[in-house]
């Protein structure tokens, strides 16, 4: 018997009939109640680790930790709990039981099996007992359990069935048919040997997985390196100054992307021929090849099916294993016996049983007349001055409460923060998973082929690039790699028609994705005498435990004769039709103009109205969402755009057929066909919360207003390279830092501009519609 130090935690003095102090205690334990663990996460811990994390800076530290623990391996995320609830937690994850020596402030935690033991101790009617009540409950037994982790991993990848549950029909044999008992016991000696396969397949695809990782970290390493040459091409290229050595050492750097690219293909492929044995006799051990129809009809009336969760679990093996357990502990009757025996302890003869009988331990119950005889754990004791009421169970839960009541008894009272722990896995922005029927195939999907691209030229002298390409039909071929969720489209424009790898700037790639029945896409508006890179992949969505990201792509296939330019010269066409009081009328660039004192009837999309109803005209620009026609400037009405009736193109001035001007590599007018005028262009686009999204306008404009259509939100006026201002107030103040402009706050390119390129991401915040108006002097 050892000694236990205790704390009083209340006091009541009684006075009356009898007097004295009322008092009540709890193991000095109940001290880490008072000690709080705040903002703790920790992934792959194991219980040592824990432990230690647990009780530094509160006085008590490890004794002894079961080594068994020391192999397993969990995370917690915690906002706020008291360090003895958390003691508690772990130990529930490590189905530990807590010793707690007050007197040396240790902790120790025990398997169930070193702490119950069975003595000899034999309960009967010859051998104590006075009454007894046997029962069991039927309702509560589990044949078939679901299994998941932390971040809803599964057990499909190291289950033998290759399913996300697992069964144990052993308390039922008795009632089913003698066919379909032998073919269960044949279908579990398959099992488990299948076992076995499976695990040396699960090695040998772990070790090819840790190579694959280790060429894909060098890839990454080498891509990056790359993308930092093909920066140094591009802005030689802006200066005119391009050296073959630049080229060379591009070329080198591809040369050993390709070469790695080659070693992962290979391992890849070595990793989907492992699966493939996987996948061959994980089916093989399907009921159906096992059991007929009529078998497999008697077997659902044995499956009661329920769903285990341990969210501090995240490796698949402990997952399975940990299951195993609570299938194990609850796939038979819950059996209760409730005693009442004489209280021997009183009897100085019977001596010899005073240490074989406590909480915890394991004694054999022997009832004839009831038919009992039982081996089970004591539960509970209470004590009389003549008997003992003995709660005796073969509930695990059950028992798990009574090997760690003590630490329960000290959480009494305690108000507990509760926090519920959603999911942390990461909700794809991009990608939809638009068939959700085929979330568990871990194939790669197949590449693309055959791919074609075709342009259409546009009146405002853009192009639309019309992408088709060949898929094979799932429905058609069976083959898992074929069986997808969609495409995603990369494009990429440059001025330069050098090859592009994607990923090198991924801030000036456009995506796009369509659904898996989708074989064409059509880029539409896009700036003619570019050249444009498109790349095109299939993808699958899938479960957290068949990938960790949740997607599975094919490679990349970039489309045939990429990068690809349309035309060498833009092409605009424009139709002007007449001149009101020197205002100018007529069609540019697709946007129609009209002068005149009452609102158009029926206006277009962006149509440019100027009114002459008041004193002074007033430009407007007619914006669907907006309702209506917006103001936009008031200002001379001989100019359109910064353009007078004598700088418009016309048949005569050009000497060219439809007065159809041509742009230069900028998408400018060339100063020659239009002299030294300015021009403006506006449009919109809708916020992603991209850093530094680029706009591309087709020309370089000295100046940039962005306006917001959130009122807790700011515009923007960028005036130079340097950088731009932020509007601070409704009074249009400006703020820069410093008083200068700031790339804080968007910069004009070479062909553009860019938005904020710090965490506010200003002019570009998720989901807000913004307005640009671009001008060039």
């Amino acid at each position: 018997m050892r000694e236990e130090e205790f704390i009083i935690t209340k006091k009541n003095k009684i006075y009356g009939d009898v007097n004295g102090l009322k008092i009540d205690c709890k193991g000095s334990g109940y001290e880490l109640k008072t000690k709080r663990i705040i903002s703790y996460e920790v992934i792959s811990y194991n219980c040592s680790s824990l432990l230690e994390d647990c009780l530094k800076g509160t006085g008590w530290t490890i004794g002894y930790v079961n080594p068994e623990f020391d192999t397993m391996y969990r995370s917690f995320n915690i906002t706020s709990k008291s360090r003895l609830e958390h003691l508690i937690d772990i130990a529930k994850t490590f189905n530990a039981v807590i010793d707690y020596d007050t007197i040396n402030k240790k902790i120790n935690f025990y398997k169930y099996e070193e702490l119950s033991t069975f003595n000899g101790f034999i309960l009967s009617h010859e051998n104590y007992i006075k009454s007894i009540e046997d029962s069991s409950e039927d309702e509560e037994i589990i044949t078939r359990l679901h299994v998941t982790g932390k971040d809803n991993i599964g057990i499909n990848g190291v289950n033998p069935n290759g399913q996300s549950y697992i069964d144990d029909f052993n308390y039922f044999y008795d009632e089913m048919s003698d066919s379909l008992r032998d073919k269960l016991f044949v279908y579990n000696q398959k099992f488990e040997d299948n076992s076995l396969k499976l695990s040396n397949y699960l090695t040998l695809k772990k070790n090819e997985q840790e190579k694959l990782t280790e060429k894909q970290t060098k890839l990454h390493v080498k891509e990056t390196e790359l993308s930092v040459i093909l920066d140094n091409i591009i802005i030689a290229e802006q200066n005119g100054n391009v050296s073959p050595s630049l080229i060379e050492e591009r070329k080198e750097k591809q040369n050993e992307i390709k070469s790695i690219n080659s070693d992962i293909s290979e391992l890849k492929t070595n990793i989907q021929n492992i699966e493939n044995a996987i996948n061959e006799f994980t089916n093989s051990l399907r009921y159906e090849n096992f059991l007929n129809e009529e078998e497999l009809s008697e077997l659902v009336n044995f499956i009661f099916e329920d769903e285990w969760t341990n969210e501090s679990i995240i490796d698949e093996n402990d997952l399975l294993k940990e299951g195993r357990k609570y299938l194990n502990e609850n796939s038979a009757p819950k059996i209760n016996i409730t005693t009442e025996i004489i209280n021997f302890f009183e009897v100085p003869s019977e001596w010899h049983n005073w240490t074989r009988f406590k909480k915890g331990d394991l004694i054999l119950i022997e009832v004839n007349e009831l038919g009992t005889k039982v081996r089970a754990r004591i539960q509970e004791l209470l004590y009389g001055e003549t008997t003992i009421n003995v709660v005796i169970s073969n509930v695990e839960s059950t028992i798990k409460d009574t090997l760690t009541r003590i630490s329960n008894k000290l959480l009494a009272g305690d108000n507990l923060n509760k926090t519920y722990n959603f999911s942390k896995v990461g909700i794809q922005k991009v990608i939809t998973n638009f068939n959700n029927r085929n979330d568990r195939i871990p194939d790669v999907p197949s590449v693309v082929f055959g791919t074609d691209l075709k342009h259409s030229l546009n009146d405002d002298g853009t192009v639309n690039l019309n992408v088709s390409w060949i898929f094979p039909n799932h429905e058609v071929t069976g083959n898992p790699a074929h069986n997808i969720d969609g495409f995603e489209i990369k494009l990429y424009s440059s001025t330069s028609g050098d090859e592009y790898i994607f990923g090198s700037t991924v801030a000036n790639e456009e995506v796009f994705v369509v659904p898996y029945q989708i074989r064409t896409i059509a880029l539409n508006s896009k700036v003619a005498n570019k050249f444009h890179t498109i790349g095109i992949r299939a993808y699958r969505q899938v479960d957290p435990d068949i990938n960790s990201n949740r997607v599975i792509y094919s490679s990349y296939v970039n489309v045939a004769n990429t990068p690809y330019r349309p035309v060498e010269e833009i092409a605009i066409k424009a139709n002007l039709t007449g001149n009101i009081n020197g205002n100018v009328e007529g069609t540019l660039n697709g946007t129609k103009y009209l002068v005149s004192n009452e609102e158009p009837i029926d206006p277009t999309p962006y149509m440019v109205w100027k009114d002459t109803s008041g004193q002074y005209p007033v430009e407007k620009v007619y914006i669907e969402d907006k309702g209506g026609f917006v103001t936009t400037a008031a200002s001379n009405s001989s100019s359109l755009n910064g353009y007078t009736e004598k700088d418009f193109i016309t048949i005569e001035k050009l000497n060219k057929p439809n007065g159809i001007p041509t742009l230069d590599d900028t998408g400018n007018i060339p100063s020659s066909q239009l002299s030294n005028t300015s021009f403006t262009k506006t449009g919109h686009y809708v916020g992603d919360n991209i850093k530094g999204k680029y706009i591309d306008i087709g020309f370089m404009p000295d100046s940039v207003k962005i306006y917001t259509t959130n009122i807790n939100d700011n515009g923007l006026f960028i005036p130079s390279i340097e950088g731009g201002f932020l509007y601070g107030d409704k009074q249009g103040t400006l703020i820069g830092l410093d008083g200068s402009p700031t790339s804080i706050y968007g910069q004009i390119h070479n062909s553009g501009f860019k938005t904020g390129n710090d965490n506010n991401t200003y002019g570009n915040k998720s989901g807000i519609i913004y307005y640009w108006e671009a001008i060039k002097n």
